[in-house]
């Protein structure tokens, strides 16, 4: 399955919060604290496509997820021992619609990202990973990406504040 990315407008910051919101439930009904009502939230959308870094993912015309990348590593990143080169695209907030998981969509979104960002010269991807969400950390692992280290971010609940740290060669 291939997904396209399309920019979103101010008119998709509701839908995709709506999305949010269901992936987040989802993901505390099965015990995983990755995501809470703080984040990510209307604004982190709303932003987002304002600065023109959110995507819709789409499947045909169905709308399944969306997606924010850019060039914005955490501060936290800062200690990474980074193997591929600069310039690099950070995936952040990557969602399915939790109605629509399980087909490979999240595969398909990723490919779709690296895509996206080869088609606009950067040298690699990264992001991190809730390790509490195995099938992320999985997906990730099977795609080729290579884990760097672990990341602490203190705004996170006590307990769910380790990160995994992920990188791939896109060039």
């Amino acid at each position: 399955m291939t997904l396209r990315l399309i920019s979103a407008t101010p008119d998709d910051v509701d839908p995709v919060f709506a999305v949010y919101a269901a992936c987040t439930a989802a993901l505390l009904a099965r015990g995983i604290r990755q995501w809470d009502p703080q984040y990510p939230d209307r604004a982190t959308a709303r932003d987002a496509a304002a600065r023109g870094e959110l995507f819709v993912l789409a499947a045909g015309e169905r709308r399944v997820g969306s997606v924010i990348l850019n060039s914005f590593q955490a501060p936290e990143y800062a200690a990474i021992g980074w193997h591929h080169g600069e310039p690099a695209m950070v995936i952040h907030t990557l969602v399915i619609d939790p109605a629509q998981q399980g087909a490979g969509l999240g595969r398909a979104a990723v490919l779709a990202c690296e895509a996206f960002g080869k088609a606009r010269g950067f040298a690699s991807v990264r992001l991190d990973a809730y390790p509490g969400n195995p099938a992320a950390m999985a997906l990730y692992g099977r795609l080729g990406y290579e884990y760097r280290g672990d990341v602490e971010f203190g705004y996170k609940p006590p307990g769910h504040q380790r990160y995994a740290v992920y990188e791939k060669r896109l060039a």
